[in-house]
């Protein structure tokens, strides 16, 4: 592996890494808005509200696992090919 991929394997972790970070605290927003509608006075607006926020949060929860796995993928490749 050549300098300069390592650069490259390296600038796409630090990249993924603030995309990692990005969606994560969207998904604690979404849950935390969620819990919100959830606890307040039951409404049929506030159930649809919820509702589209546990979906969404289940969206960003796997944009996180996913983003971990990608990140993961590319420390291997790197440790791999320069241990």
């Amino acid at each position: 592996m050549t300098e300069q991929e390592r650069d490259t394997i390296k600038q796409q972790i630090a990249y993924e890494t603030e995309v990692f970070r990005a969606t994560l605290l969207v998904a604690v927003a979404a849950v935390g808005g969620t819990v919100g509608l959830v606890l307040g006075e039951p409404s049929p607006w506030r159930a649809v509200l919820a509702g589209t926020g546990i979906i969404a949060s289940l969206g960003t929860i796997a944009g996180v696992v996913r983003q971990d796995r990608v990140i993961r993928r590319l420390l291997e490749r790197l440790e791999e090919e320069h241990p």
